[in-house]
């Protein structure tokens, strides 16, 4: 119980005053357009960030995949119902929040110039080819 509440005074602190100037929809829990395909949900979308929340106890690192979990979720808006502009990562444990704007992100995992919505279109594309039967 003494960690359930220690988590709570840490975003209470730290995570919701670096999010407080972020004027426009939030969202708890969110779905999207492309879960529809492949259950995803995530923790919190903040006027235009989506978030995702991290409690591990491992030392401080962002391991790529929690990255690219991040990218997946904001990949599966397909319609752009959120307005996404940026995702990242908090780890509760260390305080720390990181954030990246999502279409310099995306052009730099792509080595070029990308455009958003044909980025989730060939993820849409790609997923409905390797989803498995009966879904």
């Amino acid at each position: 119980m003494r960690q359930l509440a220690d988590f709570r005074d840490v975003y209470q602190t730290a995570l919701l005053p670096a999010l407080a100037d972020r004027h426009g929809m939030w969202a708890i829990g969110p779905t999207f357009t492309g879960s529809q395909i492949m259950n995803a949900d995530a923790v919190l979308i903040a006027a235009g960030l989506l978030l995702d929340l991290k409690t591990t106890s491992k030392k401080i690192s962002l391991p790529v995949t929690d990255l690219f979990q991040v990218i997946g979720y904001a990949l599966l808006d397909y319609d752009d119902e959120f307005r996404l502009n940026s995702v990242g990562i908090f780890s509760a444990r260390y305080r720390y929040l990181a954030t990246w704007e999502l279409g310099p992100l995306l052009d730099e995992l792509a080595g070029e110039q990308t455009a958003l919505a044909a980025v989730r279109s060939q993820f849409r594309d790609m997923l409905i080819r390797h989803a498995a039967p009966g879904r």
